[in-house]
């Protein structure tokens, strides 16, 4: 009889010599959702199945399609952690923003609230507040 993943996600949780408990805390999910997955009342989200490779050294081709033997162990610290893929996209978006932000400092403490900063307080408030503006600029300037 061939077994589903949600049955080989129970196989390797027992495997591991693990209670429901301490399986969702290795893998980040709460107890209810692993429960839910091995009585078959849900199926694992692509998520919980990353998370599953992630700490655990498994086949996938055993675990998604029940194909080889069960042969797992937890990953040792630090073993499971990967690579972002838009790790490199994140940075550069973050270091721009860093720079419009110094950018922004600058223009502040020299006492030009440029267009663009009424701009960006328009966007960020949904209106321009010309208060807060003079609030901004006397405890810059002050």
């Amino acid at each position: 009889m061939k077994t589903t993943v949600n049955k080989r996600i129970e196989l390797l949780r027992n495997h591991l010599n693990l209670t429901q408990q301490g399986f969702s805390n290795l893998i980040g999910i709460s107890s209810g959702q692993l429960s839910r997955i091995e009585n078959e009342k849900s199926e694992p989200e692509k998520a919980t199945l990353n998370k599953i490779f992630s700490t655990i050294s498994v086949s996938p081709d055993w675990l998604l399609h029940g194909k080889g033997d069960l042969n797992a162990k937890v990953k040792a610290s630090g073993e499971h952690v990967a690579e972002n893929p838009y790790k490199d996209a994140l940075v550069s978006e973050l270091k721009q923003q860093v720079e419009f932000l110094k950018e922004l400092v600058r223009s502040l403490s020299s006492g030009k609230a440029t267009a663009g900063f009424n701009a960006v307080l328009k966007t960020l408030t949904g209106s321009f507040d010309s208060e807060a503006l003079e609030l901004t600029q006397t405890g810059t300037n002050g």
